[in-house]
């Protein structure tokens, strides 16, 4: 039930659903507050994104080994140290659909949290990612790199759901997110 005294009211149609608004006068003067309800027009369930977080620590040398030793240095700086660095990373994996009437789910965490632990932070995790991963053999273990490959790891294991987003956090102050759509891919 709304309450009474609505100064403004508008329907908005978005995926099947409408969504009823009402600006109602607060207490204080010029102040309003929305109450927003949700009625279906359809069977479509909402569309949510879900996200699964994991934890893996690992080293690595950031370096090209096709520059000199002076320009890896130079772009590349401490991290480029041949005794190598490691970081305590945070993997985010985000899956996007519809909520499941029977369940209220997009999908089980359990499903994304099983699939990326056994084939990714299993694989990683307390390893040199230079030399001890083979999905990231001859390639430059930047965090950018790493969200790339990921993705092509997690999304056929997880697959009929849509992953939509893996996110790396290096360190708290630092993260790549990766969409898959550089590549045309959902």
């Amino acid at each position: 039930m709304l309450p009474p005294g609505p100064v403004f009211f508008f329907r908005n149609f978005v995926r099947g659903l409408t969504f009823h608004s009402v600006a109602v006068p607060l207490f204080s003067v010029g102040s309003t507050a929305a109450i927003v309800r949700c009625t279906s027009n359809s069977k479509l369930m909402p569309r949510v994104t879900i996200t699964r977080r994991l934890r893996f620590n690992a080293a690595h040398r950031v370096y090209n080994p096709a520059f000199s030793d002076a320009r890896n240095n130079e772009v590349f700086g401490k991290c480029n140290n041949p005794n190598w660095h490691g970081h305590n990373y945070i993997l985010d994996v985000s899956v996007t659909g519809d909520v499941d009437p029977d369940t209220g789910y997009v999908i089980d965490l359990s499903i994304i949290r099983d699939a990326v632990t056994k084939h990714v932070i299993d694989v990683v995790d307390h390893r040199n990612l230079n030399i001890d991963v083979p999905f990231l053999r001859d390639m430059i273990p930047t965090t950018e790199n790493l969200a790339v490959a990921f993705w092509h790891v997690i999304a056929p294991v997880i697959a009929p759901h849509v992953l939509t987003r893996v996110r790396i956090y290096e360190t708290e102050n630092n993260f790549v997110d990766y969409h898959g759509e550089a590549n045309g891919e959902s």
